[in-house]
């Protein structure tokens, strides 16, 4: 799987992105409690974040599968990783809890369309024979990458706090979509497997 990823521009493109852009996912994960605290807002609020992200992810796929054209993958993922930028940045810098729920929406909602795009567009540039050792090798380091934000996450906001680490992570995604952009010059792809759009 990584010697197919390793071949393909467009593979490497997106999965260095991930890396980047994922690598302060698990900073997140574990600030969104801290952060409820720190708006006042205790063990509710911290489950409002998470059904905000929920309902904005379940729209954002289920969206996107409805939407999505032929080709125009690497769009809706830049698209959503931009908005998955905006949305950790909006819970960054907002003095608002209700902001901060909307800001978790709007992330939710870029992931999940992102999500989407990102799985046609592997199967599209990948053969059917090697598809799944390549959706393994993409899920390693996205989850790799969350586990290394993950373990810096707890001395991370104790030192800045859980509201600052948002708008350092929303910085890294930011530069993960920089990243991701390139997609958006590649040739079409030449392989097209038995990917159906009904």
């Amino acid at each position: 799987g990584l010697h197919v990823v390793r071949g393909d521009r467009g593979l490497r493109l997106l999965v260095a992105g991930e890396i980047i852009a994922f690598a302060g996912f698990g900073t997140l994960m574990t600030a969104d409690a801290p952060l409820s605290d720190a708006f006042g807002q205790g063990s509710t609020g911290y489950a409002l974040l998470i059904v905000a992200w929920g309902l904005g992810q379940l729209i954002g796929t289920t969206g996107t599968g409805r939407i999505l054209p032929p080709g125009s993958e690497p769009l809706f993922m830049v698209v959503g990783l931009t908005l998955l930028a905006v949305g950790t940045l909006m819970v960054g810098v907002t003095p608002t809890f209700w902001i901060a729920i909307a800001g978790m929406a709007v992330g939710g909602l870029g992931i999940g369309g992102a999500d989407v795009a990102r799985q046609t567009f592997v199967q599209r540039r990948t053969h059917d024979a090697v598809a799944g050792r390549v959706f393994a090798a993409l899920e390693f380091a996205s989850v790799a990458a969350i586990g290394l934000g993950t373990a810096g996450a707890g001395p991370a906001i104790d030192a800045i706090g859980a509201q600052q680490a948002y708008v350092v992570v929303a910085a890294l995604m930011a530069v993960g979509v920089a990243v991701q952009m390139g997609l958006l010059r590649l040739p079409e792809a030449a392989t097209v497997t038995d990917v159906r759009n009904t």
